[in-house]
């Protein structure tokens, strides 16, 4: 599990209730907890990277009428790195180990060769 924690400022002229977006999104696939605090209409989501990411959550959002805030060019950057990020973290996380650490997780000594070899097997007769 790869637990990730992405805020939304929800604009107050959203058509949904902020109750029911709450609960919505809250049972998402994926999606740990979600919380909304209704004074300043930000949704504080946390959710597992492996089974979700923010663009599902953004775009289930959108669906059901949640008016997100209009952002800023540095939010909009901001976002693209988040989504490349979870990507690149969610790629990683699934890769197997490979090259000279691939033998150091099976308990070999870098090579990927696991086999223990005798000092007396090693010697050439001269």
């Amino acid at each position: 599990m790869l637990a990730k924690t992405q805020k939304f400022r929800l604009d107050a002229k959203s058509t949904a209730s902020f109750q029911r977006l709450e609960f919505s999104v809250g049972s998402l696939r994926g999606v740990l907890a979600a919380d909304l605090n209704r004074d300043t209409g930000m949704l504080v989501v946390t959710y597992d990277l492996l089974r979700t990411n923010f663009t599902c959550i953004e775009q289930h959002l959108i669906q059901n009428d949640a008016r997100i805030c209009k952002r800023p060019w540095w939010k909009k950057m901001q976002i693209g790195m988040i989504r490349y990020l979870e990507q690149n973290e969610r790629e990683n996380h699934r890769a197997k180990p490979s090259g000279c650490c691939a033998g150091f997780e099976r308990g070999g000594h870098g090579t990927g060769n696991t086999k223990k070899q005798s000092v007396a097997s090693t010697l050439q007769p001269m």
